[in-house]
């Protein structure tokens, strides 16, 4: 019986030894890729906001709310990138095509013969006797090199960190700002036509229908006529949201 506790023991110490290092490895990657993935929504806030020529400081977004924008953003970044390489392939089907042929030739012969020289080397070393080659005499030329490899590698190193840096900040930032423009201009085609309509009265004294396009704690942005304006929270009193579409049709017999 104690062999047997034993034995339980043992098994759940070993599984909880084992669910440590991914947890550490999951905690790690949440904390490295949490920033870039809250500069995606972002981004894409910015960019959507800024086709319409809206200023983003008056639509700030929380902390929750920005990373929620950001899984927008990847839905529309995968998906945008769908539909692009199967148009790509579609209309370049010949070039893609050769081009995917002359790459699995070109690393299937390289294979084959990295795999041939190695037998033969095999081969030769089992042919040979196998007797201890003596120690190669120091060499001042090859000291040299390798302080000068170290230098510039380490030179190189800091500069490949430094282009590292800036390029991932770059392919984070920059590609979501045009998602985000991409997804305003598909809005703005067609006229925001699932957003909430409100009924505002301008300056002059005339009413007007709005489309609702954002809101923010303290101002809302409205579409109509091919404008975009700006008007408080406290303007709107009154939006409506027509879901008729999406009720069932009534089928006649």
């Amino acid at each position: 019986m104690n062999a047997k506790v034993e034995d339980i023991v043992n098994n759940q110490d070993k599984t909880a030894k084992s669910t440590i290092p991914w947890g550490m490895i999951g905690s790690i990657i949440l904390a490295i890729t949490a920033p870039f993935f809250y500069l995606n929504g972002k981004a894409y806030h910015d960019g959507y906001l800024g086709y319409f020529k809206l200023e983003p400081s008056m639509f700030p977004l929380d902390t929750s709310a920005t990373f929620v924008t950001a899984v927008v953003a990847w839905f529309h970044a995968m998906t945008g990138g769908m539909q692009g390489g199967l148009k790509f392939i579609g209309q370049h089907w010949p070039w893609v095509s050769t081009t995917g042929l002359a790459i699995i030739l070109a690393f299937g012969l390289l294979n084959y013969l990295r795999a041939r020289l190695t037998s033969n080397i095999n081969r030769k070393r089992q042919a040979e006797n196998k007797s201890q080659t003596p120690a190669p005499n120091p060499s001042l030329l090859r000291e040299l090199g390798k302080c000068l490899f170290y230098l510039v590698f380490l030179n190189y190193g800091i500069f490949s960190v430094m282009f590292l840096i800036s390029f991932i900040l770059m392919t984070t930032i920059t590609p979501f700002m045009f998602v985000g423009q991409k997804s305003a201009a598909d809005d703005l085609q067609d006229g925001f036509k699932d957003s909430p309509l409100v009924t505002l009265t301008d300056p002059s004294g005339a009413k007007g229908t709005y489309r609702l396009m954002q809101c923010s704690a303290a101002f809302c942005a409205l579409y109509a006529d091919g404008k975009a304006i700006t008007v408080p929270v406290t303007a709107l009193n009154w939006a409506v949201s027509d879901l008729s579409e999406r009720l069932p049709k009534a089928t006649s017999e």
